[in-house]
């Protein structure tokens, strides 16, 4: 019997910390090899090459990244652009948050940010033009 996963079931890309780290440097430089990340991944991971191999293997799998042979060596690329997992991994976020508490954790999130006068122009106009609900029902579990 097969057991299906959560992630498969919803098509979510759930990544850890560690591979995010890769991808932040993958949609800054778009074509990347191991070296690549080897030499602008932080130091205090430590990390050996064997350990980003292991990463972007993981990250093809769950095809956040495309492969390449050039030579001896594989050229990574990204299949989604950060934008796209940033509104993804906001989606997972709202989804985990009872409806009634969605409010308090954006507005911790603005709180804990740095924002330019363009972003908080934009903030402002996103909720201007958000559609004022009358209720808001709690999605949490019952008895």
């Amino acid at each position: 019997m097969n057991i299906i996963t959560y992630e498969e079931v919803f098509m979510i890309k759930a990544i850890s910390d560690a591979e995010w780290d890769v991808m932040r440097i993958v949609w800054t430089d778009g074509n990347v090899t191991v070296d690549d990340i080897a030499n602008k991944i932080d130091p205090k991971h430590g990390w050996q090459l064997a350990t980003i191999k292991t990463l972007l293997g993981r990250l093809v799998k769950k095809d956040m990244l495309s492969t390449e042979r050039d030579g001896r060596k594989y050229v990574y690329s990204a299949k989604m652009s950060e934008c796209e997992a940033a509104r993804e991994m906001a989606d997972e976020f709202a989804d985990k948050i009872c409806t009634k508490q969605r409010a308090s954790a954006i507005a911790e999130l603005i709180r804990r940010s740095d924002f330019t006068q363009e972003d908080i122009q934009m903030l402002k106009d996103v909720l201007d033009h958000k559609t004022v609900e009358t209720k808001v029902e709690c999605n949490c579990v019952h008895d």
